[in-house]
């Protein structure tokens, strides 16, 4: 089948923001750091330093000559002046170049083949951006310093899922073992050893108890006679009788004939 019409695809309308929002703290610095990954770090090391650890901070790094620019905001949209800066430093003549940081000009010239930032006070920064010479534009991604929560809302969604998990998982098997019947039968309490003392309560004092045993589901006593206790005396027969005492003869009274 001939496809008469062509269907045509949307034109898709790019929206470009009328004033970008510019940071309001800028820091270019070049360092002669050969590795880009020790250049974001230093980066960030002096963005918590300066600003601390807050999410409205952001850095980029360009590698230019020998070493490498970084850049540092506070604020703003998170668009980096570093590509305005190496494509006006990139000629044979470069001239002075600078960007707008906190209400002042941050200058950035090639000495000896190697550029030098400086942020210029308020005098000369005034005479700068009257000179005539427009700041570098802002065009460039930058990244985060510190990055958002999403992170952590991601780590804590699934943590709350797999708790969920683990609680309707020990629900089921709590269900599932209180229909279980048990293989040990209950413990009748009455008979345990320490409620069985009215068995041996009437031993009295002619027997004792030997043993206390448990059998075939039933406690039986076994009974010692006690020792006899050797026959005492009647309380008559234990009387004292006082013993008898010589009497004098008449010769030893005075007074007395024989």
């Amino acid at each position: 089948m001939i496809r008469l019409f062509r269907r045509r695809k949307p034109k898709v309308e790019i929206l470009v923001p009328a004033a970008v929002e510019p940071p309001s703290s800028a820091h270019v610095a070049w360092e002669p750091i050969r590795q880009t990954r020790d250049a974001q770090a230093a980066a960030r090391a002096f963005a918590l330093r300066k600003f601390g650890p807050n999410d409205r901070a952001w850095y980029a790094t360009r590698k230019f000559a020998d070493g490498h620019f970084w850049e540092v905001h506070q604020g703003g949209a998170g668009l980096s002046f570093l590509p305005g800066i190496i494509d006006a430093l990139n000629v044979p003549e470069p001239g002075k170049v600078w960007i707008p940081s906190d209400g002042r000009a941050l200058e950035i010239v090639v000495r000896n083949g190697r550029p030098v930032c400086a942020l210029l006070t308020e005098n000369r920064s005034a005479a700068v951006a009257s000179s005539g010479i427009a700041p570098v534009s802002a065009s460039g991604r930058m990244n985060r310093v510190v990055k958002s929560g999403m992170p952590a809302v991601y780590a804590g969604a699934a943590a709350l899922l797999g708790g969920v998990l683990v609680l309707g998982a020990s629900g089921l098997f709590w269900l599932y073992a209180a229909e279980v019947v048990s293989i040990n039968p209950p413990v009748a309490q009455e008979q345990l050893p320490h409620r069985q003392w009215g068995l041996v309560r009437e031993a009295g004092d002619t027997r004792w108890v030997q043993r206390l045993e448990y059998t075939n589901g039933r406690w039986s006593v076994l009974w010692r006679d006690a020792p006899r206790r050797a026959a005492t005396a009647s309380p008559a027969e234990a009387a004292v009788v006082p013993a008898s005492v010589p009497s004098p003869s008449p010769s030893a009274v005075p007074g007395i004939r024989p």
